[in-house]
């Protein structure tokens, strides 16, 4: 076997140690192997290295680093590389936007399974971005994604029940992927389910229901379950009425530029 093989079987070896054990190795360390091997051409480690300039875990954050390295384990078919090439052009960041282009990298990841592809393709179709908007192929490929337990996609899933878009409108369908969304703590799915249970939709009206979701949410940091959370505690609605506590978590909401919470507190300190 040839030495430079060999090399690149005991990196790989360490590198699965270090990410699957987190053995001995800080963010620095784990970025420069994972640069031996994307250097060698390891579509995964090219991928790795991209997450790596993007989120600046061991590295400077720098977003056209990133995308260099995610377009080269793209264009060698690695499905995850591809999607994260596509946000790169979706929101313009280290490279030009461009829909048309995300769209293309966002493709040839869905069509691989990729579930959070799947969900970003799914999402251009219903805005028409990069393609000519379709409701019907917003819904099939982000049913695909919420198919497969992407608790997001589950949650706009639900959504397309609750308002009628591009299927026959259905609150107990809705309520149902809301529930498969919450279960897995998406904020959303949260948020949404204990709406349901607020108002009656698909549900018996519950307030203390509805009070145990949307708390699950705000906790998370969620701007409108935090405001919706302060109007449960304001109200009485499936807790003790307590206006300190409203005031809390609707502040909690506005410090975050949430404008219906940012109104509601002005009028609360009238």
């Amino acid at each position: 076997m040839r030495a430079s093989k060999i090399l690149k079987i005991a990196s790989r070896v360490l590198l699965l140690l270090v990410a699957v054990l987190n053995v001995g190795c800080t963010s620095e360390n784990r970025a420069d192997m994972f640069r031996v091997l994307a250097e060698q051409g390891d579509a995964e480690a090219q991928n790795n290295l991209g997450k790596c300039y993007r989120d600046g875990i061991g590295v400077s954050q720098d977003y056209a680093e990133a995308a260099k390295w995610f377009q080269r384990s793209a264009e060698q078919g690695n499905a995850d590389a591809q999607n994260n090439l596509g946000a790169r052009y979706h929101t313009g960041t280290g490279v030009p936007l461009s829909h048309s282009e995300a769209v293309k990298w966002y493709r040839l990841s869905a069509e691989q399974g990729h579930d959070v592809a799947q969900l970003n393709l799914g999402k251009c179709y219903l805005m028409g971005e990069g393609v000519t908007q379709s409701v019907q192929e917003a819904d099939k490929w982000i049913r695909l994604s919420a198919d497969q337990g992407y608790a997001i996609a589950q949650s706009d899933i639900g959504l397309f029940y609750q308002y009628g878009i591009g299927v026959a409108q259905d609150y107990s369908e809705a309520v149902k992927w809301y529930r498969l969304s919450a279960e897995q703590d998406c904020a959303e799915g949260l948020l949404n389910l204990g709406t349901c249970y607020l108002e009656g939709l698909g549900v018996e009206r519950d307030f203390l229901e509805a009070f145990k979701w949307i708390r699950l949410a705000a906790e998370q940091g969620h701007a409108k379950a935090q405001m919706n959370l302060g109007v449960f505690y304001q109200n009485g609605w499936g807790v003790q009425q307590d206006e300190a506590e409203a005031e809390r978590w609707i502040r909690l909401s506005a410090e975050q530029g949430f404008e219906p919470a940012m109104k509601r507190l002005e009028t609360l300190k009238k």
